[in-house]
């Protein structure tokens, strides 16, 4: 498995908004995939963590970890309309986990902030925290979470909310893994404005087929803070 963390093959990438060419769909090389995929010991181990956390059943974890192993792409990411889609809070997380026809699944975790005692600096607790001055909400150092059985991606964030405008700052620590491939070309985007966001967006290759513009964001906005992606999970 690759498991891709910051480092110097970081570029941030700050802009206003984004335009059509950042959001790119995804797009495959020339190249022929292989019959069958390679699996290392880790990868196995992040495909049944993941499992394991989203819920899927024992019996369909092993049969969709034979279509993994033969290169044969999940329901999750050939862009089929999942078969459920449930939120829910879990263990300090706001978590939502789409089901496929197949079985496979897709899952999100945005931290829930733990609200921190009236005269109590935030900068003085650990993890994810939340409080409120002059009409200004925020939550602070909140990690974001996206899998499939195959591809995930996390990152943490600070956002602000107020009546008329939102902010996303200092995002941090991101990590990709892909099970049987590897990562290239992660950039950050971030966008200003009444509704703010930051993205984290990389490629990926797998069994010989390059998928352009994969990407996980966090959107702030007056209303609430909400999780988005896009390309192939």
């Amino acid at each position: 498995m690759y498991k891709w963390k910051r480092g110097t093959a970081l570029v941030t990438a700050v802009v206003a908004a984004f335009g059509a060419g950042f959001m790119l769909a995804p797009a495959a090389s020339a190249a022929t995939p292989s019959a069958t995929i390679e699996l290392s010991q880790d990868d196995i181990d992040y495909y049944y963590s993941v499992a394991e956390r989203f819920g899927v059943p024992a019996a369909v974890q092993e049969s969709l970890l034979e279509k993994v192993k033969a290169g044969i792409p999940l329901d999750s990411s050939t862009g089929v309309a999942p078969v459920s889609t449930v939120t829910t809070e879990v263990d300090g997380f706001e978590r939502t986990v789409e089901t496929f026809p197949d079985g496979s699944v897709i899952g999100t975790d945005i931290e829930i902030p733990q609200v921190i005692e009236d005269g109590v600096s935030a900068r003085g607790v650990a993890g994810c925290v939340t409080g409120a001055s002059a009409g200004v909400y925020y939550g602070q150092d909140c990690w974001v979470y996206s899998s499939s059985l195959t591809m995930g991606a996390s990152f943490y964030a600070s956002y602000s909310q107020w009546s008329t405008g939102s902010s996303v700052w200092n995002w941090h620590t991101p990590e990709v893994n892909i099970v049987g491939g590897t990562v290239s070309n992660q950039v950050w985007s971030h966008a200003t404005g009444t509704n703010s966001s930051i993205t984290l967006k990389w490629n990926s290759h797998i069994g010989g087929i390059v998928t352009v513009g994969t990407w996980l964001r966090l959107n702030a906005s007056p209303g609430g803070i909400s999780q988005t992606r896009g390309g192939t999970w």
